[in-house]
């Protein structure tokens, strides 16, 4: 330790003293805390941590004398200034020897007797508690320190003037504390020390919400002003108790920990609000002697438990959730967290968007950011599981024009994701507002149509926006499988982004991207809706009900046992053998979305004060039993409209959309081609000024629907072929027409993805509007019996039933045409794969 401060009395300074003093105390506190690193039971690690809450207490004190003593001017007295020298050198003569005591005591081993473990224990404590009553003295001392001097006066008069400036909380406080006897303010203790609390701004409304797993009070937090407000307050107290203090006129020493107490309370803000919004100000004083304040939230479970003690640990739990109330949890996005039960979230709610299956969509807004969400709350397994497909799905997908994945939770069996933008409504709403406003007579003549002429550019910009997200989803391989108003959402310009409409609600989707099959076969009937669903799927549920096979109905059933992979040779809308559809993949969400564009058409073209719903088109329900009357009524307004009117393309191109057949359908790329170039007006200013390049169509959707709609075809030849071959003697009329092309076959082109267009021929007879076959030839039917018995079995069947020059189709078995589409199916797979 360094040798006693002796300086000649002219030389001494007090302010160099004391800080000396405070660095040995701090030398010797980094001493104990290394040392518990090496004891961490036991007495050894009782006695450091001793030390080490004796050394802290001691510097704070310390530090209050020193801003006690830089207030005023310093006497010149000699006496005076050597007598608080002196106390200055038996502090650092007593530091010293509890060093040198602590370390004897370390040193001892097992086998030391207990009696010089004590005696060496007990000379480190009393050698504390000589530290601590010395620096009570040099508190005594303050006044006499601080002796009048001729330039004092004036310093007394600003000080007065600063007094007088202070808040009026500060003056209730000198009155309460200075008619407080000695004892008292010895023994006082902060947690229940009423004139402090009385003072505290009006309580945040938590009544019932403390520690309520049903309701925590989400959203509730303690404000920047009000955290303000709490901290002068208690900067006030520090004041108020410092003047009373330094008021004191006796010989006895103050102990200072209620000094040390009031010296951190200041740094104390949250945790004393944290605590008043408990009810627990009590809790206050656990706090102070373990010196924890402000910096050192948040605080874990198990460490606020040993500084409680046993009798308090029981509001420990409930201390680390409500102190989310005045600190902000790390919470990034992306980032997934998991909550107490009981522990407030910082959302604060806006509003209900609607309730689904699973559980509610509300708006919030980050309480300490102001950053608004849709989030999407769910209870049960089955609807984590739900969110958690969700996520996995919109992870991987990046648009304007789709939802983003923000951030999520966890509380209880509440499982939460939170999603951006936050939108303004969905576009059922949207369209219910657009007819209610623009319909309603009882408005001024000038002003009935004013949400109508608003709105009807925006809700056209639906029809490209949402086509460029759909084609983006599928282009990441990923059904919607849920299409319908309901799940798009629409948001309201702001400084920075137009009006825009956005996909929502993944928790159906059906990601492929590991298998590159998009078809699939659904045993729920309850996750779709018949009005948006497509024929196939809802004719493979009536025929599986006609044969009396079990639906899931129950609408928390797992979704990995609702759907089942179909064949990969299942073609669109491909029947089994009872006559169910045996799989659908990408077109039925373009059906759903077709019916989407025919709703939103329907609003759009109703007009007249009789015109409170599209009647006619609520008429062609159920619309996938209704085909040929829903493209009925499309055609009756594209006569009606005139060919330049936007509306008259878009009903169009749903006619398309809605094809019974599922290889008749449009696909989502083609579709936003077609839509880029009729008119720029079916975008947003967005879209329109960063035009994305035209989506190609997906090498995968070529390869899944050409590969199916060549196995059935494949299958067909074979059971014609067959057939004929059961006869000796057959006749031409008795062989299928088969005219759907063999796109499998190596010898045929690549035709479009979803099934080449069908149409008449000059004969009247139905053929693909490209030739399948080499040389645009098509092969012409022969009479089984221009040829002898002998010379039909010395050639193959195939050539025996078709006259097809060898150049064009080389002499193959049956078998070898089977063996070729299975080598067929192979490279569409691998190419699903690449």
């Amino acid at each position: 330790m360094a040798a006693s401060l002796e300086p000649k009395p002219d030389e001494i300074n007090l302010l160099k003293s004391a800080d000396q003093c405070e660095q040995l105390l701090n030398r010797l506190k980094k001493h104990a805390s290394d040392q518990k690193k090496i004891y961490k039971s036991g007495k050894k690690h009782t006695l450091l941590e001793n030390v080490t809450s004796h050394a802290t207490s001691d510097i704070k004190s310390l530090k209050t004398w020193t801003a006690a003593i830089s207030k005023g001017r310093q006497t010149s007295d000699p006496e005076i200034r050597r007598s608080a020298n002196d106390l200055f050198n038996n502090v650092t003569s007593r530091v010293g020897d509890a060093e040198k005591a602590l370390d004897h005591r370390l040193a001892l081993g097992r086998l030391t007797r207990e009696k010089t473990k004590s005696a060496y224990a007990d000379r480190v404590r009393e050698a504390l508690d000589e530290i601590r009553a010395t620096i009570g003295y040099l508190h005594n001392l303050v006044k006499t320190v601080l002796r009048d001097a001729p330039d004092q006066r004036e310093r007394q008069n600003r000080y007065s003037q600063m007094l007088q400036t202070r808040p009026t909380s500060y003056h209730v406080f000198v009155k309460r504390i200075e008619a407080m006897s000695p004892a008292e303010r010895q023994t006082m203790r902060l947690g229940t020390y009423q004139p402090l609390w009385e003072k505290f701004p009006a309580k945040l409304d938590l009544e019932g919400n403390v520690g309520n797993a049903e309701d925590p009070g989400d959203g509730k937090i303690y404000d920047e002003r009000t955290i303000r407000e709490v901290r002068q307050l208690l900067k006030a107290f520090y004041d108020a108790w410092t003047h009373a203090t330094m008021q004191v006129n006796n010989t006895d020493p103050i102990n200072p920990d209620p000094i040390r107490k009031v010296a951190q309370i200041a740094e104390m803000t949250k945790i004393c609000l944290i605590l008043r919004g408990m009810k627990q100000e009590r809790l206050l004083d656990h706090f102070c002697d373990d010196s924890k304040d402000d910096k050192h939230l948040p605080l874990q479970p198990e460490n606020l438990k040993n500084m409680l003690g046993k009798e308090d640990a029981i509001h420990a739990e409930t201390f680390c959730f409500e102190q989310y109330r005045a600190i902000c949890r790390s919470w990034k996005d992306g980032e997934h967290i998991k909550a107490g039960d009981a522990e407030p979230l910082p959302l604060r709610y806006i509003q209900e968007y609607g309730r689904g299956s699973y559980g509610s969509v509300r708006k919030f807004k980050h309480a300490y950011t102001d950053d608004a969400y849709a989030c999407k709350e769910q209870i049960s397994d089955e609807a984590r599981a739900h969110l958690l497909r969700e996520i996995a799905r919109l992870r991987r997908l990046g648009h304007r024009h789709i939802v983003q994945f923000a951030k999520s939770y966890q509380r209880g069996n509440r499982y939460g994701i939170l999603l951006k933008p936050a939108a303004t409504t969905d576009l059922f709403k949207l369209l219910g507002r657009y007819r209610k406003n623009g319909l309603d007579y009882d408005r001024d003549a000038g002003d009935r149509r004013r949400d109508r002429v608003v709105l009807k550019p925006i809700i056209l910009t639906a029809f490209g926006c949402l086509s460029r997200g759909l084609a983006h989803i599928h282009d990441c391989n990923i059904r919607h499988k849920d299409i319908k108003p309901h799940n798009i959402l629409y948001e309201k310009a702001s400084n920075t982004e137009p009006a825009r409409f956005l996909w929502a609600d993944f928790g159906l989707a059906h990601d492929f991207g590991s298998t590159g099959n998009s078809k699939t076969v659904s045993k729920n009937r309850g996750r779709y809706s018949p009005r948006y669903a497509a024929p196939e799927i809802m004719e493979e549920f009536e025929a599986r009900r006609e044969r009396h096979e079990d639906l899931l109905e129950d609408e928390n059933e797992d979704e990995d046992e609702d759907e089942a992979e179909a064949p990969q040779h299942a073609p669109e809308g491909a029947k089994d053998r009872q006559g169910g559809s045996i799989g659908h993949g990408r077109s039925s969400d373009i059906y759903s979305f077709g019916i989407v564009f025919l709703e939103i058409l329907s609003y759009l073209v109703a007009d007249g004060d009789a015109a409170t719903v599209p009647n006619d088109f609520e008429k062609c329900m159920p619309f996938w039993k209704n085909t040929a009357g829903l493209q009925a009524w499309a055609h009756s307004h594209i006569r009606r409209i005139p060919p330049t009117d936007p509306l008259s393309f878009l009903f169009k191109l749903s006619s398309k959309m809605i094809a019974h057949k599922a290889s008749e359908r449009p696909v989502i790329a083609d579709i936003v081609k077609q839509l880029t170039k009729a008119n720029s007006q079916y975008f947003c200013i967005a879209c329109q000024d960063e035009p994305e390049d035209e989506p190609p169509v997906s090498q995968a959707v070529i390869a899944e629907e050409q590969m199916a709609e060549g196995l059935q075809v494949g299958k067909k030849l074979a059971e014609s072929l067959d057939r004929v071959d059961s006869r000796e003697y057959g006749s031409v009329h008795e062989i299928e027409d088969i005219q759907t092309p063999l796109v499998s076959s190596p010898l045929v082109s690549q035709g479009p993805a979803e099934g080449p267009p069908v149409a008449e021929t000059k004969t009247g007879r139905r053929s693909s509007r490209t030739s399948v076959y080499a040389g645009g030839r098509e092969p012409i039917l022969k009479r089984s019996s221009m040829r002898s018995p002998d010379r039909r079995r010395s050639r193959p069947s195939s050539v025996a039933r078709f006259g097809v020059p060898d150049e064009i189709i080389p002499d193959v078995s049956i078998n070898e045409v089977s063996n070729s589409i299975d080598k067929n199916e192979h490279r569409m797979t691998t190419i699903v794969s690449e």
